[in-house]
C-alpha cells in the first residue's frame, strides 16, 4: 500500500505523523502531500540528511506549483500553505 494511502487511513490534514524509522523520508513526503505535520526519527544521520533534502525539495516543488496537495486535502483544508508546510521539517537522528 502506498504511504499516502496509509496515512489517509489514519490521519487528517493538520495531524502529526510520527515515523520512528524514517529512513529516506518517504513517509515525510507523503505527509507533506497530505497536509500533515511530520516527525521522522532514524539512528543513521546519513538517512536523516536524505530525508531532510527530499522533504525540502518537495516544499520547493510545491512553492513553484509543480505539485499540489492531494485532492481531499484541498477540499477539507483550504488554508494550508507553504508556511504551514515548513512545520513538517522535523527529522531527527537517534543522537538528538
Amino acid at each position: 500500500m502506498p504511504k499516502v494511502d496509509l496515512i489517509k487511513l489514519y490521519a487528517f490534514p493538520g495531524d502529526t505523523v510520527l515515523d520512528p524509522f524514517s529512513g529516506s523520508g518517504t513517509t515525510g513526503v507523503a505527509a507533506l502531500k497530505l497536509g500533515c505535520n511530520y516527525i521522522g526519527i532514524d539512528k543513521e544521520e546519513k538517512y536523516t540528511e536524505i530525508a531532510r533534502r527530499r522533504i525540502r525539495d518537495e516544499e520547493v516543488r510545491f512553492a513553484q506549483g509543480e505539485i499540489e496537495f492531494e485532492e481531499n486535502v484541498a477540499e477539507t483544508s483550504p488554508k494550508l500553505s507553504i508556511q504551514r508546510m515548513s512545520q513538517i521539517r522535523a527529522v531527527f537522528t537517534g543522537d538528538n
